[in-house]
C-alpha cells in the first residue's frame, strides 16, 4: 500500500512562475470535470410556485433596479447634453 504504481499523485495549489495559481482538478468528476455537465443540464421537471410575499418582494426588486437604471440613463443624458452645451459655445 505504501507505493503503489497506478494512483495519481493529488494536485498541489502552487503558485505559477507568473504568481498566479491555477485551481485544482475537479477530484470528484473523474475524466468529466465541466463546470456544467449533461446530468446538471436535464430539466429535472421540477416546479417552485412563490409565494405572495416573494412575488412581491421580487416585483419591488424589479421596479428598484428598473428605477435605477432609468435614473443612470437620464443622468448620462444629462451629462452629455451639458458637455455638448459648453462645446457650442467654444472658443472664439
Amino acid at each position: 500500500m505504501a507505493d503503489e504504481p497506478n494512483k495519481k499523485p493529488e494536485p498541489v495549489d502552487q503558485p505559477e512562475a507568473d504568481g498566479t495559481q491555477t485551481p485544482p482538478a475537479d477530484r470528484g468528476a473523474g475524466e468529466r470535470s465541466s463546470f456544467l455537465n449533461q446530468e446538471e443540464a436535464k430539466a429535472t421537471g421540477e416546479h417552485y410556485t412563490l409565494s405572495p410575499e416573494e412575488k412581491k418582494a421580487r416585483k419591488r426588486r424589479s421596479i428598484a433596479i428598473a428605477l435605477g437604471v432609468v435614473a443612470f440613463v437620464a443622468l448620462v443624458y444629462l451629462i452629455t447634453m451639458l458637455r455638448l452645451a459648453q462645446n457650442v459655445g467654444g472658443p472664439s
